[in-house]
């Protein structure tokens, strides 16, 4: 994430201009490797709030995708979609309270998660 333009807004009080920055970043393409920090520029963009609200249509189109992570991750896929959708549902909420939810894809179920341990008794 470029940290000069996340940090910019706090000591100006302005964040307006680093939402282009930080939108550039936000690759819908994004596999899911954690040393490419989409997940945190989304962060930044929810934490920005109502001044980033050009980058809420981005941030919707890429959780109304179907696959959202093209990596194939060992054993860690689901758990990993999950908390991106989550980063992107808080950030969407954090632009335009009320929103985040409503565009956030219904979870499939633990149960029916295959590799997904529900609950684990000895």
């Amino acid at each position: 994430m470029d940290q000069a333009a996340h940090v910019y807004g706090r000591p100006t009080g302005d964040p307006e201009p680093s939402v282009p920055v930080l939108s550039a970043e936000v690759d819908p393409a994004w596999t899911g490797r954690s040393d490419l920090p989409v997940q945190e520029v989304v962060r930044g963009l929810g934490e920005i709030g109502a001044p980033a609200v050009s980058a809420a249509p981005l941030l919707r189109r890429i959780l109304a995708q179907e696959g959202r992570l093209s990596r194939p991750f060992a054993r860690v896929r689901i758990l990993t979609d999950q908390a991106y959708v989550r980063t992107l549902t808080e950030a969407l909420e954090g632009i335009a309270p009320g929103t985040g939810a409503a565009h956030a894809p219904a979870r499939v179920p633990a149960a029916r998660q295959r590799g997904v341990v529900v609950r684990w008794s000895p």
